[in-house]
C-alpha cells in the first residue's frame, strides 16, 4: 500500500536509467486512502515501468483541482517542462486502473505505453503530450464513467495501434475511445478493435482533429448510435 513520500507522489524515480519492475499481477501498487497523489511519478529519461498492478483508489482519493494532473497512476514530466522535456519512458506489461485522473501520461519524446491493461480512470485511459510516441498493444476496458479513451494531448507522430478497447455495458464514456488532439500532425491509428456493446454507451468510438493523420485497418462495433468524428485542424 502506498502513500504520500514527496509532495506530487508516492513513488518518484528522479535517476535515468532506471528498470522499475514488479513479479507481475501480484506486485500490487495501491494507493491508500486520501493520498491525492501520483501513484508513480517519473522525472528523469530513459526509465521503464513494467511487470506490477497500480490501482489508484480515485473512489477514495477525490479530485483536487490545484494538484493539477497530479494524480495519475504513471506520471512523467520534466522538472522543467516545457523548456526541457524527458525522452524514452515505457510503460509495459502493467494493469493499471482507478486513477483519479489518468492511468498513463507520458509527457515528452519516445514515449510508449505498450502491452498493458488499461481500466476505468477519471479523466482519460491513458494519452502522449508531445511525440514522437506510441499506444501499442494495450487492452483497454471502460465500465464506469470515464472521460477520454487512448490518445494524444498536444503530441505529434503517434501510433495508436492494434489495441482493444471496450466500453462494457455498464460503461460511459462522455468523450471518444481513440483521439487526436486540435492541431496535431502525423498520427496513425491502425489495428485497432473498439467495441460499445449493449448499454454501453460512448460520446464517439474515434474522434480526429489536426493534419496528416491516417486511419486504416480498423474495427468499430457498436449496438449503439456511437459516432465517428473527423474534424479539420
Amino acid at each position: 500500500r502506498l502513500c504520500k513520500s514527496e509532495p506530487r507522489t508516492a513513488i518518484l524515480i528522479n535517476k535515468p536509467n532506471v528498470i522499475f519492475e514488479g513479479d507481475g499481477p501480484a506486485t500490487v501498487l495501491f494507493l491508500e486512502d486520501g493520498q491525492l497523489v501520483n501513484n508513480i511519478l517519473v522525472t528523469a529519461s530513459n526509465v521503464t515501468v513494467r511487470d506490477l498492478a497500480i490501482d489508484g483508489n480515485r473512489a477514495n482519493n477525490p479530485r483536487v483541482s490545484s494538484n493539477n494532473f497530479d494524480q495519475c497512476g504513471v506520471r512523467a514530466i520534466s522538472d522543467a517542462y516545457p523548456s526541457q522535456n524527458l525522452d524514452s519512458v515505457i510503460v509495459e506489461n502493467t494493469h493499471i486502473a482507478e486513477s483519479q485522473v489518468i492511468n498513463v501520461e507520458l509527457v515528452g519524446r519516445n514515449m510508449i505505453i505498450r502491452d498493458n491493461f488499461l481500466g476505468n480512470a477519471g479523466s482519460d485511459v491513458a494519452n502522449l503530450v508531445i511525440g514522437p510516441g506510441s499506444i501499442s498493444g494495450n487492452t483497454a476496458e471502460v465500465s464506469a464513467s470515464v472521460g477520454y479513451g487512448l490518445g494524444t494531448d498536444s503530441a505529434d507522430r503517434v501510433r495508436i495501434s492494434d489495441n482493444t478497447f471496450t466500453v462494457t455495458p455498464t460503461g460511459r464514456l462522455i468523450f471518444s475511445a481513440i483521439h487526436t488532439w486540435p492541431g496535431a500532425y502525423s498520427t496513425i491509428i491502425d489495428g485497432n478493435l473498439v467495441t460499445s456493446e449493449g448499454g454501453g454507451q460512448a460520446g464517439a468510438l474515434l474522434e480526429i482533429h489536426g493534419y496528416f493523420h491516417a486511419v486504416t485497418g480498423n474495427v468499430f462495433v457498436s449496438t449503439n448510435r456511437s459516432r465517428i468524428l473527423i474534424h479539420g485542424g
